[in-house]
């Protein structure tokens, strides 16, 4: 039994060296490999979002096998700096109110220990709806000529800017915008130089901050706040221009602001 044995591992030796002597002369043959596995793309209109992570409407905080539970953050009607508790499953969505919808296609779990997860979501962006973060009908822009009604700029007129060093520039609007608005409002803001400004209160201050985010007491552009407080818009529309230049910021009745509108 002993000798079968012994006699079986001596062909298999001479088997592996035979095939070895084999390979060596002839480097032609292709040795077979196993093809790797193409990763697969993600399409263009999908983003994966991970704890902790935030893509416009929608803070993701926890992610599980079937669900994500995150802060919603609405634009329109009322936008709000405030999340509210939300929980996606599997086909549900989460709006600003108005351009920007995530609806919930996918949960992967990573190959990690302990598991962790991403969550994928389809996001749809209706430019035909965009949320109305602009100005009141009865603002003026600072332009050369004067103090001129938002709904009188036009593309190619001549307005004030302040670049990136705080000058003053004249630069030509790249851009106007016009939305309609229902049940709209409006962060009053006066300052107690006599300045006040209607404004949604989601538009941008000249360094990002939200107007809506300004209280009582606040020193901004030299003066204190005095008034700030949310008031029912009459009006239809809102309005917002695009500056040319490094900032895109313009005066509305005084006060120092950021356009809302992308230059693409």
């Amino acid at each position: 039994m002993t000798k079968k044995i012994y006699i079986s591992l001596i062909l298999i030796i001479l088997a592996v060296l035979t095939l070895s002597i084999f390979i060596s002369h002839n480097p032609q043959i292709p040795i077979p490999i196993s093809p790797t596995p193409e990763p697969t793309p993600i399409p263009a209109n999908t983003i994966t979002l991970g704890e902790g992570e935030r893509d416009g409407p929608l803070l993701v905080q926890k992610i599980y096998s079937d669900h994500i539970e995150g802060l919603s953050f609405r634009e329109y009607p009322l936008a709000t700096n405030q999340g509210t508790p939300i929980r996606l499953y599997y086909g549900q969505s989460v709006s600003n109110g108005c351009t920007v919808t995530l609806t919930l296609t996918n949960i992967i779990q990573l190959q990690t220990y302990p598991p962790t997860y991403k969550a994928v979501f389809s996001k749809e962006i209706d430019t035909n709806r965009p949320c109305p973060i602009c100005l009141s009908e009865n603002t003026t822009i600072d332009t050369p000529y004067g103090y001129i009604s938002v709904k009188s700029i036009h593309e190619g007129d001549a307005v004030w800017t302040s670049d990136i060093h705080g000058s003053r520039q004249i630069v030509k609007v790249l851009k106007t915008t016009k939305v309609h608005v229902k049940n709209h409002q409006m962060s009053h803001t006066k300052f107690d130089d006599g300045r006040q400004v209607y404004v949604s209160p989601s538009h941008p201050l000249a360094d990002g901050r939200p107007i809506g985010s300004i209280v009582v007491g606040d020193t901004l552009d030299g003066a204190r706040i005095i008034l700030a407080e949310l008031v029912p818009y009459q009006g239809d529309y809102t309005y917002d221009i695009l500056p040319s230049g490094d900032t895109g910021t313009y005066w509305a009745n005084g006060v120092l602001l950021k356009s809302t509108i992308h230059s693409v």
